[in-house]
């Protein structure tokens, strides 16, 4: 042959000539070698593929058309790492072969971060679609049962090398939920803190979060327990009570420096407390006001008794007197000119001896008065003195009997006039009013002589 070998080095046709060896009877020949231009196999590239995955087919055909087969002949996932996939067209197919780099992933291990442990007919958490390895998927059953006891499986979308999950949710029963009982508060009283934490141990939150007393009434505060713990929901009703006003019995008025009653330590309607000042005083007059303080734990306010001292007043009386030794008395007042009653001592005025005698007064009790006192004094009768009367002549002009002693005596005589016929006795009367006994005179009438009267030129 001439050229003795076949060139593909370049497209086109090429003349080949055959010529025969010497002593044969044999022509010439020529052979005519058209060389083309190859078609390059395309394939469309595969993603990464999963362990254990099933594999997708190799295709025997290429995307250009180029019917062909593989080395090795099927995607093997057993194993992570990356295999060379050839292809080999067909015979009579002016086209090149072809290579797919296949990787194999290992498969990520799918973790979830959440409590698998719910109470009893809690609110169902939801289970997290996206894993700690932001593995995205679906979970079957879809939602977390509060009453039974269930494994929940996680299966990642596809594309995705990873692995199953599995979460196993266990029931918890419910603790209770109690406290101790706060109150009843006065209002307005400083109130205590709601406690943190249950008589079971269990933490939480108040609404409302602290107790107020600024209004009278019963307030529920709920206690809902801390996320993750199993407890029931609490609740304390608190009641705020009114404040109780302390009532007394008035005191009073009282008399300056008399003797105090004590101050109650209990009001009428029961409230036990102090007061300030802590006793009443007396020595010096006026009002003043004593305060009461309940005892702490009762819910009374405070009150106040306002005292009054009143000055004591001095009984005043009309005298009385001078009386007459054994003249009628008159009774002692029982009330003095300024409407002070009370009693005396002595109790009656006793004339039976000349001098002077104390009376003293006792007011009655409950009037802001002091004793009184009244000298009453007692005197001896005066003797009425007058001068004796002259004899006188029967007949004569009677003397006139004086109204007025020799001694300042007024009164009265009786007989009232002197007879002028006889001889008699007229005794004095003193008027009233004048420690003075009676008294006598004695008038003489000389009868005139039975005699003829002798006349005398």
């Amino acid at each position: 042959w001439s050229p003795a070998v076949i060139s593909t080095s370049s497209l086109g046709t090429t003349a080949y000539t055959f010529t025969p060896t010497a002593g044969q009877c044999a022509k010439v020949a020529t052979v005519f070698i058209s060389v083309q231009s190859s078609t390059t196999s395309i394939f469309t590239p595969y993603g990464s593929l999963c362990k254990n995955s099933t594999p997708p087919v190799l295709p025997t055909t290429s995307n250009n058309g180029v019917p062909g087969t593989w080395s090795p002949s099927t995607i093997n996932t057993s194993t992570a790492g990356t295999t060379t996939y050839t292809f080999t067209p067909s015979a009579g197919q002016c086209a090149s072969g072809a290579t797919l780099s296949i990787q194999v992933d290992n498969l990520v291990p799918t973790s979830f971060s959440f409590s698998t442990v719910v109470c009893s007919n809690a609110t169902a958490p939801i289970l997290p679609l996206i894993s700690n390895q932001d593995i995205i998927g679906t979970w079957s059953p879809a939602t977390v049962s509060t009453t039974i006891p269930a494994t929940y499986t996680f299966t990642p979308n596809a594309g995705q090398c990873a692995t199953t999950a599995t979460a196993t949710y266990t029931i918890t029963p419910r603790t209770p939920t109690t406290f101790n009982a706060i109150g009843p508060l006065c209002i307005n009283a400083a109130a205590p803190s709601l406690p943190a934490t249950s008589l079971e141990g269990s933490p939480g939150t108040w609404s409302p979060s602290v107790i107020s007393t600024s209004s009278a009434g019963t307030t529920v505060y709920s206690f809902t327990p801390n996320a993750g713990i199993c407890a029931d929901n609490g609740s304390i009703s608190v009641t705020i009570n009114a404040l109780t006003t302390p009532t007394f019995t008035a005191i009073g008025p009282l008399c300056q420096n008399s003797v105090a009653p004590s101050l109650p330590s209990t009001s009428t309607n029961g409230i036990a407390g102090t007061w300030s000042p802590a006793t009443i005083n007396t020595s010096s007059s006026g009002t003043t006001t004593y305060t009461f303080t309940p005892t702490a734990g009762q819910c009374a306010s405070t009150a106040t008794l306002n005292i009054t001292i009143t000055t004591s007043i001095t009984p005043t009386f009309a005298s009385i007197g001078p009386l007459c030794i054994n003249a009628s008395a008159p009774a002692l007042p029982s009330t003095s000119t300024n409407g002070i009653t009370g009693t005396w001592s002595p109790s009656t005025i006793n004339t039976s001896s000349s001098g002077t005698t104390t009376y003293t007064f006792t007011p009655d009790a409950g009037q802001c008065a002091s004793t009184a006192t009244l000298n009453v004094t007692v005197t001896a009768l005066t003797t009425p003195t007058f001068t004796a009367l002259a004899p006188f002549c029967a007949g004569q002009t009677a003397p006139t009997l004086p109204s007025t002693s020799n001694n300042g005596i007024t009164g009265s005589w009786s007989p009232a006039t002197v007879n002028n016929s006889t001889s008699g006795t007229y005794t004095f009367t003193p008027d009233p009013g004048q420690c003075a006994g009676s008294a006598t005179l004695n008038s003489t009438v000389t009868p005139l002589p039975s005699t003829t009267p002798i006349y005398h030129d």
